[in-house]
């Protein structure tokens, strides 16, 4: 049977090429699809004209079959492919607010202590303290520059795994 786009049968009366003879009009890029026997279908773009017969009578009908079946899958393909960039472009953005937060947190720590040190006279300890504090968010900086460039190698398969003896009960813990 003859089906439209949503998998509705087209009864005979409403078949292109029969209303292109009733009216006496051209029907052009119908899409029509028809239904196989193995549960599948064909997608076609059909073109109706009436052909005049003797005494200006419509006695046919000339159509032209266009199969877009592969058309139609390709377009599918497309937007799924459309739809799968989008959601990484999602993830990509998310992705770069976190580690511009992660980024920003230790580097504004980094910064300000160290404008501490130029700017003020500061006891030995304080000195000391302020520095500790640089050196610690300057650790964490380098860690979360190491973890990018890791998901860099990750992405690119370049990764090259170091196993390492490590306590499993401390990495619980």
């Amino acid at each position: 049977p003859w089906i439209d786009t949503a998998g509705e049968k087209i009864e005979k009366s409403q078949r292109p090429w029969v209303q292109s003879v009733r009216h006496g009009k051209v029907q052009k890029d119908s899409i029509i699809r028809l239904q196989l026997p193995g549960g599948g279908f064909r997608t076609f773009k059909t073109n109706c004209s009436p052909v005049l017969g003797d005494r200006g009578n419509y006695a046919g009908v000339l159509v032209s079959f266009d199969d877009i079946t592969e058309l139609e899958e390709k377009e599918v393909e497309l937007l799924n492919s459309k739809l799968e960039a989008e959601k990484a472009n999602k993830a990509k953005s998310s992705f770069l607010a976190n580690m511009s937060h992660e980024i920003r947190t230790p580097m504004t720590a980094i910064l300000g202590y160290a404008e501490l040190l130029l700017s003020s006279r500061l006891t030995q300890l304080e000195r000391r303290n302020h520095l500790q504090t640089i050196r610690r968010n300057g650790q964490h900086l380098l860690e979360i520059i190491n973890n990018v460039l890791d998901l860099s190698k990750i992405e690119a398969g370049k990764l090259a795994i170091e196993p390492t003896r490590c306590s499993l009960w401390q990495i619980i813990d």
